[in-house]
């Protein structure tokens, strides 16, 4: 069984719920170290009978109107399986006539989602504030007769979240889609993050492993990268610290190597011990002896 160990947060921004929550474990369901995702629930739609739901585009956007999830980067899924040739994959795209995805409507209690995307944050800016854009479907017309148009949901739940192996945070969204659905209909949404959340768009480094070194870790961000080193007791050479290349992979030190031990070699010493050499290098250093022939006593070697 796995214990959790769980604080919890709860704060209020721009009229969203946000929840910090600081666990042992935690993983994105892509597989991302770091991530942002949002997922989204139908509540409504336009027709209250219709079997099928759709969905024309889903889009996450910079205040200035730059499209971060449009890109290979966005990992979009859904638990419903396509009824057309368009995919989940392709409704993080800019909206089109005739882009939608087409799901089968199910309102049981074991449905927890209809539609989600997930972003690595190494994408993302270090900015807590995004717009989340939605558009309805429509036909490659560019209209929807009625049944299409029923399809459409006026009513989406979305939640967003941000988080890392050790923490997130996250907002609930209701998104409404007010619109003559004959047409395609937008509307976008504030996605604002509080600041203290900021820490979790940062890239950290983790700590290699440094038998050769003696490091000091002042920040571990690669934005603010310091971590001074230098050669531990039995290296030698200067070291030197690079950062990592990408979130969550160990920074590089190099520059150290071991010393050696050298070999005795006057004949004096040849001639009272008999030595095994397993290795010179002092931090492994591993030579055994024994008396010579005509000597007696317990013999010791040191690096």
């Amino acid at each position: 069984m796995r214990a959790w160990i769980t604080i919890v947060i709860l704060a209020l921004v721009g009229g969203n719920k946000i929840r910090f929550d600081k666990r042992f474990t935690f993983s994105a369901e892509s597989g991302f170290s770091r991530f942002f995702r949002v997922k989204l629930k139908a509540e409504e739609f336009a027709d209250p009978n219709t079997a099928l739901g759709e969905l024309g585009s889903v889009r996450l956007l910079l205040p200035n109107g730059t499209c971060v999830s449009c890109d290979d980067n966005a990992v979009c899924s859904s638990p419903h399986q396509a009824l057309d040739h368009h995919t989940a994959a392709e409704v993080c795209r800019a909206p089109r006539d005739g882009q939608r995805f087409i799901w089968p409507r199910n309102d049981g209690e074991d449905r927890h989602y209809d539609f989600s995307f997930e972003l690595d944050t190494s994408h993302l800016p270090a900015s807590h504030d995004f717009l989340l854009e939605l558009s309805s479907g429509v036909r490659e017309s560019g209209t929807n007769d009625a049944e299409s148009a029923g399809r459409q949901v006026r009513h989406w739940v979305g939640t967003a979240v941000i988080g890392d192996q050790h923490s997130s945070a996250w907002l609930k969204i209701p998104f409404i889609l007010n619109g003559n659905f004959s047409h395609q209909v937008t509307a976008t949404h504030d996605v604002e993050f509080p600041k203290s959340a900021d820490d979790l768009f940062s890239h950290v480094c983790v700590t290699p492993n440094h038998t050769n070194y003696t490091v000091t870790e002042h920040n571990l961000d690669t934005s603010e990268f310091v971590v001074d080193a230098e050669c531990a007791d039995k290296y030698m050479g200067e070291a030197k610290v690079q950062a990592c290349s990408e979130a969550d992979q160990p920074y590089v030190l190099s520059g150290c190597t071991a010393e050696f031990c050298a070999m005795a070699r006057d004949d004096m010493f040849i001639e009272r011990y008999d030595l095994t050499i397993v290795d010179l290098a002092r931090p492994s250093f591993a030579v055994y002896a024994t008396c010579g022939s005509d000597y007696q006593g317990t013999a010791s070697v040191e690096g």
